[in-house]
């Protein structure tokens, strides 16, 4: 018995007339009209595939946006370091020696740099730690970190380097995750209060061993809720 096509309200009935119009339409065009259809489509093509990789870059991992400073030896008495006081309610001290600014996005940006770092390119060693606080909106906080870390599981351009776990911090819970673009990041969720969370990428590399995974270790033990 043959098997039978059901059409619904003639839609492929309809596409496949059109196709039998391009088909026809290529048909009569000459080799040369040819070639230069088949190479606007592979430039458009290559445009859309780097525009979506770089899209991807740009939420996954965020070039430096500041300069970084030269490396220092830089103090482990917290006593001595700076305090940062923010008004949406989260405050850390951070060593003077390192450079806090805002970047573009409104995240609060610090940054050492260690000895193989070089000026204006895509941070590979020191510290940097980046803060954001974002509203719950209609989630929890388990459901805005466990979005992220979906989201960050379909990247082209990152791996997930362990699962999403509960944390402690500043005698808060809340979550994190760890993983690989570029280097290796931490992502944490921490609570504010009952609208807002603070989320913390920690993307410090010691890579030239000069004590910095220490002075990363103190800056987010002072952190406060």
């Amino acid at each position: 018995m043959a098997a039978q096509v059901i059409y619904s309200s003639g839609v492929v009935g309809n596409e496949l007339g059109l196709l039998a119009k391009l088909k026809l339409r290529w048909d009569q065009l000459d080799r040369r009209k040819k070639r230069i259809l088949i190479g606007a489509l592979v430039i458009v093509v290559i445009i859309l595939v780097l525009s979506v990789r770089g899209e991807g870059r740009r939420q996954v991992q965020p070039v430096v946006s500041p300069t970084p400073s030269p490396w220092a030896m830089v103090s482990t008495n917290t006593d001595d370091w700076e305090v940062y006081e923010s008004d949406d309610g989260f405050s850390f001290k951070y060593p003077k020696e390192g450079n806090l600014s805002k970047a573009e996005d409104d995240s609060l940006v610090f940054l050492i740099a260690g000895p193989s770092q070089r000026v204006n390119t895509e941070f590979s060693d020191g510290v940097y730690v980046r803060f954001w606080v974002e509203k719950y909106g209609e989630k929890t906080l388990e459901g805005v970190a466990r979005e992220r870390y979906d989201y960050i599981s379909k990247s082209a351009t990152a791996e997930l380097k362990s699962k999403l776990e509960k944390v402690k911090v500043a005698e808060k819970e809340g979550w994190v995750f760890t993983f690989e673009s570029l280097g290796e990041n931490k992502m944490y969720f921490l609570p504010i209060d009952g609208v807002r969370y603070l989320k913390v990428i920690d993307r410090s590399q010691d890579v030239s061993k000069v004590g910095l995974e220490e002075i990363n270790r103190l800056l987010l033990g002072t952190l406060s809720l």
